[in-house]
C-alpha cells in the first residue's frame, strides 16, 4: 500500500512538473507589442522608421538594440530592412529614427514592417519578445542599387562642425570570403577615419554591410568613437542571410546609417563575394548552373 501511495504521489509531482515547464515555455515565447512604429515613410527608395520605447525602459542603463523587419510568414525568415543601437535618456522620450533599404524581389507594391528587441544589447530577430503591431508602406520605386546607396546618404548628409564626420577609407576582404555559403560569416576589415570633432558619445559607431541590395545581419558590426583625425582598422563580422540567392555580390559598407553622426558614409570595395553550395565546383564558371539555382 505505502509503495502504491508512493507511486501516485510522484505521478502527480510528474504532472505538476510537466505543468509547470509547459507555463515556463507558455511564457517565455509569448510576445508583446510594446514597441511602436509611429512614424514610417520612403525618401528616394529608401524607408525611414521613427520606433518609440516603451517609457517603463528609461531607467535602463544598458544599449538597447532594435531590429526593423520585412513581416513574414516565419519570424525567423523574415529580411532585415535596418537597426539601431540607443541608451535610454530619463530626461527624454524613448525613441530611434532607422534608415532602411527596401529588399530586392518583392512583387507587390506594398510592404509590412515590424520592429523588435530583446530590451537589451543583443541583436533581435522579429522572434524576438517584444515587437511592434505590423505597419504598412506603400512604395512606386525600386531598391536602390549599390552605387546609389552611396549617393543616397551623401545627399543626405548633415554637414556641421559641432559632430564627429566619418569617413570609410578601404575595405579588405580575405581571399577565404571570395566563395562563400549563405548563412556563413565574413569577417571584413574597414579603414575608418574622424574627420571631424572628437566623438566622446557612449555609443559605438554603426556599420551596416550589404551583399547585393541585401543587408546582412549583424554580428560585430560596431566600432569605438574616434577623436578628431584618429584613424583604425576595425575587424567586423556578419552573417549573410540564408536564403539569399547563389550569385556573385558587391560588398558594401555604411558607416553611421542612421545619421547620428551627420555624417553616413558609404562604401563599395573589397572586391566581388560569392556564393555557392558547399563543395560544390559545379558553379564555377557555369551560367546555367546559376541560372538553374537562381530559378529554383
Amino acid at each position: 500500500m505505502i509503495s502504491i501511495s508512493y507511486s501516485r504521489i510522484t505521478i502527480v509531482i510528474l504532472i505538476f512538473l510537466i505543468g509547470s515547464s509547459h507555463s515556463v515555455l507558455a511564457f517565455e515565447t509569448e510576445q508583446s507589442e510594446v514597441l511602436n512604429i509611429d512614424g514610417l515613410k520612403l525618401d528616394d527608395g529608401m524607408i525611414i522608421a521613427h520606433i518609440t520605447l516603451p517609457e517603463s525602459v528609461q531607467t535602463s542603463i544598458r544599449p538597447i538594440t532594435v531590429g526593423l523587419f520585412v513581416h513574414d510568414v516565419s519570424c525567423s525568415d523574415a529580411p532585415l530592412i535596418g537597426w539601431g543601437q540607443m541608451i535610454p535618456d530619463p530626461d527624454s522620450h524613448v525613441g530611434i529614427s532607422l534608415y532602411g533599404h527596401i529588399p530586392l524581389g518583392l512583387t507587390s507594391e506594398n510592404i509590412t514592417v515590424q520592429a523588435a528587441t530583446n530590451m537589451n544589447d543583443k541583436f533581435p530577430t522579429l522572434c524576438s519578445p517584444y515587437i511592434s503591431p505590423p505597419k504598412p508602406l506603400e512604395y512606386a520605386v525600386s531598391s536602390k542599387e549599390p552605387a546609389e546607396i552611396d549617393s543616397w546618404y551623401n545627399s543626405h548628409t548633415i554637414e556641421t562642425k559641432s559632430k564627429p564626420q566619418y569617413i570609410i577609407e578601404d575595405i579588405i576582404v580575405s581571399s577565404d570570403y571570395m566563395w562563400v555559403s549563405p548563412g556563413s560569416l565574413i569577417k571584413p576589415e574597414v579603414v575608418v577615419k574622424n574627420q571631424g570633432e572628437d566623438d566622446t558619445s557612449p555609443i559605438p559607431v554603426q556599420v551596416d554591410a550589404y551583399l547585393g541590395e541585401r543587408l546582412l545581419t549583424p554580428n560585430e558590426a560596431q566600432i569605438s568613437p574616434l577623436m578628431n583625425g584618429e584613424k583604425k582598422t576595425f575587424t567586423l563580422s556578419y552573417s549573410i542571410p540564408s536564403d539569399l540567392d547563389y550569385g556573385t555580390y558587391d560588398l558594401t559598407m555604411v558607416l553611421d546609417p542612421n545619421l547620428l553622426t551627420g555624417k553616413g558614409d558609404a562604401y563599395s570595395s573589397g572586391g566581388k563575394i560569392s556564393l555557392s553550395t558547399p563543395d560544390d565546383d559545379s558553379f564555377i564558371g557555369c551560367a546555367a548552373c546559376w541560372a538553374a539555382a537562381h530559378n529554383n
